[in-house]
C-alpha cells in the first residue's frame, strides 16, 4: 500500500483495489487500509469516532475503487478534516472507463437512496416524489469526457469525474442510471451492457486519481494525484489500440 502524504497531522495512502477502506466491527484483523493504519499507528485507534474500525479515516472508497483516501492522525486534524468534507471545500476527482458514449459534459444532480430491497445496493431517484418515497440524499456529480472508443462497433468513454457530494456508490449510481456503466461494475450493469462489458478486469474501472484540500494544520492548499493502477493502465492501452473512429465524434 503506498503512502502519498505522511506527516504528524494526517496520512494520506493510494488504496489499491480490493482493498476494503474500513475494517468491519466483528473483524478487526481484517485487511484493509484501517488495519494496514493501525498496524503502523496503533495511536490511530483514539482517533475518530469510530477508531477501531475506521483509524482515523475522514471518507472511504469503495472495495474495489482505487486511489487516494485521507486518514487523520490527530483529533485536532480528523475534526477538521470532516468539517471540510461537510462543507464539501474538499475537491475529489476520479478517473472511469464506462460503456457507451458520453456527452462531453454533464452535471448529474440526482438524489441517491438505499434499495428498499438489495441491501449493497443504491438507486438514483429521479423525481422529488420518488426521492421523498425513498429517503434519498442530494448526490451532483460532475462528468467530463477524455477519450472516446469505438471497438468492434461498440463505445466506451474514459471519463474525468468531479463529485460534489459523497454518497455511498454515487458515482457508479449517477452513470449507471445515465446510461453509462462503469467496465467491470457488474452491481450496476444490467443484462445487455454486461454482454458488451468483454474486459475482464478485477473489479470496477473507478480510481480516484485526484484530492485537493486545505491542511488541517498549515492551512495550506495540498493537491495530491495518483497514477491509474497498472491493471486498469494496460487495459486503456489495448483499448487504445484496437480503437477505430475519431475520439470525440
Amino acid at each position: 500500500m503506498q503512502i502519498l502524504l505522511n506527516d504528524p497531522h494526517i496520512i494520506v495512502i493510494n488504496k489499491p483495489a480490493g482493498t476494503p477502506s474500513t475494517c468491519q466491527a466483528h473483524n478487526t484483523q481484517q485487511a484493509s487500509v484501517a488495519a494496514f493504519l493501525l498496524e503502523r499507528y496503533p495511536k490511530q485507534l483514539s482517533i475518530g469516532i469510530n477508531g477501531q474500525t475506521d483509524a482515523g479515516l475522514v471518507h472511504r472508497l469503495d472495495n474495489h475503487t482505487s486511489g487516494i483516501l485521507i486518514a487523520a492522525k490527530t483529533t485536532d486534524a480528523y475534526s477538521h478534516l470532516t468539517d471540510q468534507f461537510r462543507q464539501r471545500t474538499i475537491k475529489k476527482y476520479y478517473t472511469a472507463l464506462v460503456i457507451g458514449q458520453t456527452p462531453e459534459h454533464a452535471c448529474i444532480d440526482i438524489a441517491i437512496a438505499h434499495h428498499p430491497k438489495k441491501k449493497k445496493k443504491m438507486i438514483a431517484c429521479p423525481n422529488q416524489d420518488i426521492a421523498r418515497q425513498q429517503k434519498a440524499r442530494s448526490a451532483i456529480t460532475y462528468i467530463k469526457t477524455i477519450k472516446r472508443f469505438v471497438i468492434q462497433g461498440e463505445h466506451y468513454s474514459l471519463v474525468d469525474i468531479e463529485i460534489i457530494t459523497g454518497m455511498r456508490h454515487q458515482i457508479r449510481v449517477h452513470l449507471s442510471h445515465m446510461g453509462y456503466p462503469i467496465i467491470g461494475d457488474s452491481l450496476y450493469q444490467n443484462s445487455k451492457k454486461q454482454k458488451l462489458d468483454k474486459n475482464h478486469i478485477t473489479g470496477h474501472f473507478l480510481h480516484a486519481c485526484k484530492t485537493i484540500f486545505m491542511h488541517p494544520h498549515t492551512h495550506e492548499k495540498i493537491t495530491l494525484t495518483c497514477e491509474l493502477p497498472s491493471q486498469l493502465q494496460k487495459l486503456l492501452n489495448k483499448m487504445t489500440k484496437q480503437h477505430t473512429g475519431d475520439e470525440l465524434e
